[in-house]
């Protein structure tokens, strides 16, 4: 974890809006250069007056700035191969030509068309304003609609893939959590004895065994929802043949704001898990998430679980010898799961976390 507990995702459209912003002002240095550069070429061989020669030097800047969306992610790329020592740099450069045509793409389809048409409007309408002005303000307002549109456009294709998963048997469960690490020499059931009489917890409803494997997979974030793809076995007391599931899990780390001042902060994660019985007949069906040859990582813990009429649950996973994970969970009412917390908090010496057990 590196130190670090608490990891929130970037808000998606600042994220986007960063990316494309940076791209468009880097292209637009490669744009001014170069038409400078192609204008002292071809004048030495051209007239001012001459047609050929203005069109050359008028479609010079769109494409050479074409170039600048790019050298950000390279040099990105780089600095990331530099902190690792496992992969080659072509994996990163893969990544950073990816991300730069994707900018170059939104370039093409999107930020051009609405600037020339914002830019248009702007010298028809307000003929007296400045031309730099509304040129600026153009670049400004498309850069804004095409971070708008891409994360959109990311919300409806998760919503489609959501819809695929259904269709192929996958059930769906949405729910808030929250997570915390305790010492294994803290007597942590005085604190459950409490947390059931206060919030009305039922006794013990069952114990359960469980072996996760969590596998690299090529699965796609959708806007700060983070994918995990495992494979769990699970099984009670006394059973001896154990449930085989395939989960995909997407999480998305926030914070609850609180109006009143409060001494604790509340991060709880927001997962939508899709999960399919392991069988031979759906084995199709989970087939193109182009999971590698190797397990990513392996957690064997068992839990205990309590719960409430209310939808609380909460429940104590022994994970290893020097700690154990108390994750608290509703399936809407975030109300009710923070006055959980900060009873837990009151009464427990321990470390909230948006990490899952894998990485833990």
């Amino acid at each position: 974890m590196n130190n670090k507990t608490i990891v929130l995702p970037e808000n998606s459209f600042w994220k986007v809006f960063k990316r494309f912003g940076k791209d468009e002002m880097i292209s637009m240095v490669f744009n001014v250069l170069g038409s400078i550069i192609i204008f002292k070429v071809l004048k030495q061989h051209y007239v001012d007056t001459d047609p050929f020669f203005l069109f050359l030097v008028s479609i010079a800047g769109p494409i050479i700035e074409k170039l600048g969306f790019y050298p950000a992610h390279f040099y990105e790329a780089y600095k990331k191969y530099k902190r690792q020592t496992v992969d080659k740099y072509r994996v990163f450069l893969k990544k950073a030509i990816k991300d730069g045509s994707v900018s170059l793409l939104e370039d093409i389809l999107i930020h051009d068309p609405v600037y020339i048409l914002l830019m248009y409007a702007g010298l028809k309408t307000y003929s007296a304003t400045p031309v730099w002005m509304l040129s600026f303000l153009s670049f400004v307002i498309a850069v804004v609609v095409v971070s708008f549109l891409e994360v959109y456009f990311f919300e409806i294709w998760y919503k489609l893939f959501s819809r695929k998963l259904i269709k192929k048997g996958y059930k769906k469960e949405s729910y808030y959590e929250t997570r915390f690490i305790v010492n294994n020499t803290y007597n942590v059931l005085t604190t459950i004895e409490e947390m059931k009489s206060e919030f009305n917890l039922v006794d013990k409803i069952e114990d359960l065994s469980y072996v996760d494997n969590y596998f690299d997979n090529k699965l796609i974030e959708f806007n700060g929802r983070a994918p995990l793809l495992r494979y769990r076995k699970s099984w009670k007391a006394r059973e001896v043949d154990p449930r085989s599931m395939l989960e995909i899990i997407y999480t998305k780390s926030g914070e609850l704001k609180l109006t009143d001042l409060n001494q604790y902060r509340f991060f709880i994660n927001k997962r939508e898990k899709f999960t399919i019985d392991k069988t031979d007949e759906n084995k199709k069906h989970h087939s193109t998430f182009k999971i590698k040859n190797y397990i990513e990582n392996i957690v064997v813990f068992k839990r205990s679980i309590y719960r409430n009429k209310k939808g609380l649950f909460l429940t104590i996973d022994y994970v290893k010898d020097d700690y154990h994970v108390i994750e608290l969970k509703v399936y809407e009412d975030k109300y009710l799961l923070m006055n959980a917390m900060k009873h837990l908090m009151d009464k427990c010496n321990l470390t909230m976390t948006t990490h899952g057990k894998n990485s833990l």
